[in-house]
């Protein structure tokens, strides 16, 4: 049987997976710009953000945060840093799709992942947006309590 505190961290947990995801627009659209798109280049960008942030944060961020819930180290700092891991490499992997899908093909990819500038700003870019979305989820969820 769960007890009322259970619930209470499900609930937090719920609401953080909830809100968590839609920093991934905010920022895709900060710092991706819409170029010579306008607003219909900027609706796109900000529709791939929302579907990337709630499939990452479903398929990677719910079992990170069990694993994480279940560790010694629940404070915000490991948060951050696990956040702005996966969020380096998830950035990575949106930037490649995005190239293909927007038509890029092979020659866009290749100079996308041989330039060093591209991964080392794009990872930190990436990385930020899931220190920030780690940090809201720790501050909504608060796995530090039981």
């Amino acid at each position: 049987m769960r007890t009322a505190t259970t619930k209470a961290g499900s609930r937090r947990a719920l609401k953080a997976f909830l809100v968590a995801p839609l920093v991934v627009p905010l920022a895709m659209a900060l710092f991706t710009g819409t170029g010579q798109g306008g607003l219909t280049a900027l609706l796109r960008i900000m529709a791939i953000g929302t579907a990337a942030g709630y499939l990452a944060a479903l398929i990677i961020g719910v079992p990170a945060y069990r694993l994480f819930q279940s560790g010694t180290r629940r404070g915000i700092f490991a948060a951050a840093f696990g956040g702005f891991v996966i969020g380096g490499v998830l950035w990575q992997l949106l930037l490649i799709v995005l190239v293909l899908v927007n038509g890029g093909g092979l020659a866009s990819l290749r100079r996308l992942l041989t330039a060093s500038s591209n991964l080392l700003i794009g990872g930190s870019i990436g990385g930020s947006v899931g220190a920030v979305f780690a940090i809201v989820v720790w501050l909504i969820a608060r796995p530090d309590r039981r």
